[in-house]
């Protein structure tokens, strides 16, 4: 269901009155945060959880599903019963925190994509060729860039277009290529072995906190 009609479900089904547990699954919240408000403040069981996989997915193991805390009056907890006898890993979050996180999670990792096969379109080789001339990290990066250019253009376009983050993730991103690109011309080692340290030592501390 895209985003827009989300919403419009969202405050029709606040007419209803239902005492039913009531939550969406879109990859992004601040566009629905009026509606789930107003569902709250009606008196309705109203919940947002996001599955960090595809409707393809088999098995949950080892999957993320978020369950967004909506403040005061929350029923996270409610729809994450309906996960607990699975394999899956579920994580709470702070609906106001949700899209800034989607941000890097969704809108940069796509973009990353998007661009490194667009980069390729233009490039004036063809896919076969590439493919002959291979190594392992081109390898790696063409098949998660063919699977992304091969989803869902609107919904991608919606997890860029409707998230108040992406401008600020788009500048952050602009800025690192122009540091890369900046050592590169100006033949500056130094520099560019500085900005892959530093990445190293994100990763290397990511899952310490």
């Amino acid at each position: 269901t895209p985003i827009g009609v989300t919403v419009k479900i969202l405050r029709r089904i606040s007419r209803t009155g239902t005492r039913a547990l009531v939550f969406d699954i879109c990859s992004l919240k601040s566009p629905l945060h009026d509606a789930i408000g107003d569902g709250l403040r009606k008196g309705l069981r109203i919940a947002s959880v996001h599955p960090m996989f595809g409707p393809d997915t088999t098995a949950l193991s080892g999957r993320n599903i978020l369950f967004c805390r909506t403040g005061r009056r929350d029923f996270s907890d409610e729809a994450r019963a309906l996960f607990e006898p699975t394999t899956a890993r579920l994580v709470p979050v702070p609906l106001k925190r949700h899209d800034r996180i989607m941000g890097y999670v969704l809108g940069l990792s796509h973009m990353v994509s998007l661009v490194f096969g667009r980069a390729l379109a233009t490039s004036g080789l063809s896919a076969a060729e590439l493919r002959s001339f291979a190594s392992a990290t081109f390898t790696a990066q063409a098949k998660v860039s063919s699977l992304v250019s091969a989803e869902n253009r609107d919904l991608y376009f919606e997890i860029q277009s409707e998230n108040g983050a992406t401008p600020a993730v788009l500048d952050g991103f602009r800025h690192a290529l122009a540091e890369f690109a900046d050592a590169i011309a100006s033949g500056d080692r130094v520099r560019f072995k500085a900005l892959m340290e530093s990445a190293k030592v994100f990763f290397t501390g990511v899952g310490t906190r």
